[in-house]
């Protein structure tokens, strides 16, 4: 991936991370971990017109294992007509992360077979 960002070096990109948020940044640099260095960092769903209060961070750095998307920012029809960013009710993103419920219960139950099987086949060998 990273020799395409490239391309999108000193251009506003749209990121969407591991926990589900979705921000717009200047792209600064990036390595070859698609770690990246992004500036004036914004949320891409806001709720007022003051788009300097919401800079979330002037210069941050994102960790490439927590991105899940990265692609050019094309504005809308409504922000290439003069309207900055505007109210929009987005359905919730839920994060990319894969939690199981009560997973020590089911590693414990895997480890049980596995310890079951072994003995059973000891017993069939003997």
């Amino acid at each position: 991936m990273s020799p395409l960002l490239k391309e999108y070096l000193n251009k506003k990109v749209v990121l969407v991370t591991t926990s589900g948020e979705c921000f717009i940044a200047t792209l600064e640099g990036f390595d070859k971990s698609t770690n990246l260095v992004v500036s004036n960092l914004t949320n891409r769903f806001i709720d007022d017109d003051n788009t300097e209060s919401n800079i979330l961070s002037h210069v941050q750095l994102m960790r490439g294992s927590e991105i899940v998307a990265c692609g050019l920012y094309e504005p809308t029809d409504q922000e290439t007509a003069g309207e900055s960013r505007y109210i929009v009710k987005a359905p919730t993103i839920h994060d990319t992360k894969n939690r199981v419920k009560d997973e020590h219960l089911v590693w414990m139950k895997v480890a049980e077979e596995k310890v079951h099987s072994t003995t059973k086949r000891r017993k069939l060998t003997k």
